[in-house]
């Protein structure tokens, strides 16, 4: 059985014994890391409310949404309007204000700087985001999205 395989079954198994959301936050942070990255957010939108599962500082979550960030953040505009999984990170936004630049920049400081998002569609208008980040630069997270697309995607799901 491949690496990714494995990790996607270790996935599945752990999910039956997670009875909350720290053990949630276990299972993904155990088989992220399987897969190459470092931190993974899961983030539901349901009437312009968040709601938040990650691996991600604290200090960083706290912050992006005391600044309603998840109104600018590119990835989540993106994530709203696609259906299958993307890469994102590395280059400036061509032509994004300079809140999301500021964003991205401030996200680097807290270890987050590519990564890969899996767009979940939930009904009524409702969207939520399986995201598995890495402090690396975009090439890596490329060559970790064509190692891995199709585990992320049903992980993500």
């Amino acid at each position: 059985m491949k690496l990714t395989q494995e990790a996607f079954q270790e996935f599945v198994d752990a999910l039956e014994t997670a009875t909350d959301e720290e053990g949630f936050e276990r299972v993904a942070s155990r088989v992220i890391k399987r897969l190459g990255f470092e931190r993974f957010a899961y983030l539901r939108i349901a009437d312009d409310t968040p709601a938040l599962l990650s691996s991600y500082p604290k200090s960083w979550t706290n912050r992006y949404f005391d600044l309603r960030y998840q109104k600018i953040d590119p990835v989540v505009q993106r994530a709203a309007k696609e259906y299958d999984l993307f890469a994102w990170g590395g280059a400036p936004i061509i032509g994004g204000a300079k809140e999301q630049q500021r964003l991205f920049d401030e996200a680097t400081t807290f270890g987050i700087k590519s990564g890969i998002t899996v767009p979940i569609r939930m009904g009524f208008g409702r969207i939520a985001a399986f995201t598995v980040a890495t402090a690396e630069p975009i090439a890596g997270t490329d060559r970790l999205l064509a190692e891995n697309t199709d585990v992320l995607r049903l992980v993500g799901l």
